[in-house]
């Protein structure tokens, strides 16, 4: 099964929130029959996702921008794939891939957690969404879900019936546990 990973591409994330997330990327990418969806992996987080999955001896898919094509052969060990513009990689990272996990990132992680909730509660896919929220990265994006609910653009149940927070490693390790479960009983498969 593949997971689809968000993240920052930036390379002076805090010390801490480096810290916190690169020990989730290096249990991912030992955890057995899990490969990688990556939406670019140039720098930052993203660089260290594919780097950990490639030293794992995983499978990477990596999309990128017709803006970036001329970084193709920067990712020996992966398969790359080059999409049209931002909104069609990231179609296909959500459609490529059986789970998202969201780690610290800026507007384009933002931006894809939101188009991949989006895109489940329209179709209602069996795609569990999860951010990464023990360093309090998210909390700025819970208060703007919560804002929504409290004015009524947001019904309560949207708000928790596609986004899951996950604070600890041991937490992350469980959900990726019971997906890898649901994965084997055929409750998840790729809709490629």
């Amino acid at each position: 099964m593949r997971v689809f990973i968000g993240c920052s591409s930036l390379e002076d994330l805090s010390k801490e929130s480096w810290l916190h997330c690169q020990k989730v990327i290096e249990v991912l990418a030992r955890e057995q029959g899990v490969d990688l969806v990556l939406g670019g992996a140039s720098s930052g987080l993203m660089k260290l996702c594919y780097e950990a999955f490639v030293q794992n001896g995983k499978a990477v898919l990596i999309l990128l921008n017709a803006t970036r094509e001329n970084e193709q052969a920067q990712y020996p060990g992966a398969q790359v794939v080059i999409e049209k513009t931002t909104f069609d990689r990231t179609k296909r990272c959500f459609f490529e891939s059986d789970f998202a996990l969201f780690l610290d990132g800026g507007s384009g992680t933002l931006s894809e957690i939101l188009a991949f909730r989006e895109e489940v509660r329209a179709t209602l896919r069996a795609y569990p969404i999860y951010f990464y929220n023990e360093n309090h990265a998210f909390d700025a994006f819970k208060a703007l879900l919560q804002d929504g609910v409290d004015r009524n653009t947001i019904s309560l149940a949207e708000q928790t019936a596609y986004l899951e927070e996950v604070k600890t490693l041991e937490e992350v390790q469980e959900k990726i546990k019971g997906c890898i479960e649901k994965n084997k009983e055929g409750e998840m498969k790729c809709q490629n």
